[in-house]
């Protein structure tokens, strides 16, 4: 069975892969923050049911698949509406958007699946949302262009994929980021927020993130470390430095686990090439990258 688990006086979780948080702000009526993935759809449901709750509307910390994949069903069925930063919102709106952002331009049909694509769901800007009295966002963008962290009034920060767990870090490697430099800003920033508990996505809730943000923050490192190194010899192209990067983790990818961390390797690379640790050169019809010592 699903395991809902109590944070605060009024704030809970769902133990899911991708945690869904709950806040019931008055008596059978809750706030959603995240969805899970389309497969969750039933758990979720299942656990609101069994305790009498109505979702009033979804806070999306972020449009990634895993966060909004059951945000269609709930809305169906319950008739609410989704919230997130405004371009977070246009991505959960027109998820086609999503598979074309990873493969850089129309992508082909084993892309466009619910591995990366929920179903389009109607959501609105964060900033139009009637958040209840004592609620606090934060945006913490990086690992998505508008990615927002929540606090609920109980004192509880629902930080979205701020941090990912060392189990999975160690067994992926690469996370999607969007933006690596402005990700480990983030990083920095998160560890400001006051709270009595932080609750990850994709980790177990702690009350310091201290060392789970230490760790994700060497894991970046690392792999922009990785990509300077493939680059010091010879100019690159970026095929042999994605290749370069997953055989050094051992990686053993599929379709569309190379969709995500091939854009994030593709960010890397950006971030390191506007911060002039690589140069970017066109050499017979191929753009390379190479090491600036």
């Amino acid at each position: 069975m699903t395991e809902l688990i109590q944070l605060g006086k009024s704030t809970y979780y769902i133990d899911l892969p991708s945690k869904v948080g709950i806040y019931e702000f008055a008596p059978g009526r809750v706030i959603l923050i995240d969805t899970s993935t389309a497969d969750a759809a039933r758990k979720i449901e299942a656990v609101l049911e069994e305790r009498g709750w109505k979702p009033e509307y979804i806070v999306n910390t972020h449009s990634h698949v895993d966060h909004v994949g059951c945000n269609n069903f709930l809305q169906a069925k319950y008739g609410c509406m989704a919230y997130a930063h405004e371009v977070e919102a246009s991505f959960i709106k027109e998820p086609l958007m999503a598979a074309c952002f990873l493969y850089g331009g129309h992508p082909y049909k084993i892309m466009r699946h619910s591995f990366l694509m929920a179903k389009p769901s109607k959501c609105e800007d964060l900033a139009l949302c009637p958040l209840p009295e004592g609620f606090e966002t934060f945006l913490l963008s990086g690992h998505a262009m508008g990615m927002t962290a929540v606090r609920t009034p109980d004192n509880i920060w629902f930080v979205g994929d701020i941090a990912t767990s060392e189990e999975i870090l160690n067994k992926y490697h690469i996370a999607f980021t969007y933006d690596p430099g402005e990700y480990l800003k983030s990083l920095d920033t998160a560890l400001t927020l006051k709270g009595d508990m932080f609750v990850c996505a994709h980790a177990e809730p702690v009350k310091d993130l201290g060392p789970l943000i230490e760790f994700n923050r060497r894991k970046m490192e690392d792999i922009m470390d990785n990509v300077i190194n493939i680059c010091r010899s010879d100019p690159q192209s970026f095929e042999h430095i994605f290749k370069g990067v997953s055989d050094h983790y051992g990686l053993e990818l599929n379709f569309m686990l190379a969709a995500n961390a091939g854009s994030a390797v593709r960010s890397v690379i950006s971030t390191l090439v506007d911060a002039r640790r690589l140069k970017s050169a066109v050499q017979d019809n191929i753009v390379v990258y190479s090491a600036l010592l």
